[in-house]
């Protein structure tokens, strides 16, 4: 597969976090002083292996244009689509045809707290390995319950063999769109598989790779997960790699 020294990434954020009770999409609600946009772009804006930053915005947006990340040249943004995958998917075609034959990153908005060895980590993997891609994900810490009828428990699922999947994840850019464009189009049933990029690749029959990162990597959902976040971006800055 070809390669490059610097990687681009395309950072979905075309949400409007209808959990998250407020009155603008959570990409754009503050921890201190920077919005949850601003600290993930930071993640990549920071790292070496990193090059473009396309970002994928809602049609109605009208906020990142006042943000400063806005004016960096290293970030171009795009108009996405209706679901996630279709936003990804625009972003995807908004790389070069050089970039589209190399590998390319995938991040949510949503999370600003990724850990710099992490990214450096999956990369490496990536790029090194026998794998069509990878993700960053960790191992499932809790007992899992299936829920049945009114909120009751069916079964207790094992989980040993179950990881939680993370963001970022990295595939060939090309045979990225292929796997989206053959399994989301298909039919509406199909579309609702497509969760994640790496959801697309195994439809496709690619064999995914597991990397290991940190739970500090979470993904803002609900309100409490700001201060959460708050406090593992407050350990970063002290130089701390909490787990």
């Amino acid at each position: 597969m070809p390669s490059s020294t610097t990687y681009p990434v395309i950072i979905p954020a075309a949400g409007i976090g209808s959990r998250m009770q407020a009155s603008c999409a959570k990409q754009y609600l503050k921890i201190n002083d920077k919005t949850v946009l601003e600290h993930t772009v930071n993640s990549f804006i920071t790292c070496p292996l990193v090059s473009d930053i396309i970002i994928v915005l809602h049609p109605d947006d009208i906020l990142f244009e006042t943000l400063s990340i806005a004016n960096n040249p290293a970030i171009k943004a795009v108009v996405g689509g209706n679901e996630r995958v279709d936003s990804v998917l625009e972003g995807l075609k908004a790389l070069s045809a050089q970039q589209q034959q190399n590998w390319v990153l995938v991040h949510d908005a949503a999370r600003p707290c990724l850990h710099q060895e992490d990214l450096a980590k999956l990369i490496k993997s990536c790029t090194t390995s026998e794998y069509a891609g990878g993700i960053l994900a960790v191992p499932v810490a809790d007992t899992i319950k299936q829920q049945g009828i009114a909120d009751t428990i069916t079964a207790t699922i094992d989980r040993s063999s179950l990881w939680q999947a993370q963001t970022p994840q990295m595939f060939i850019a090309s045979q990225l769109i292929s796997a989206i464009e053959a399994n989301h189009n298909s039919n509406a049933a199909m579309q609702s598989k497509i969760t994640d990029e790496a959801s697309a690749m195994e439809m496709s029959g690619f064999k995914v790779n597991l990397i290991e990162g940190r739970s500090s990597n979470i993904k803002i959902t609900r309100p409490s997960d700001l201060q959460l976040a708050a406090f593992y971006l407050s350990q970063a800055n002290k130089g701390n790699t909490t787990q």
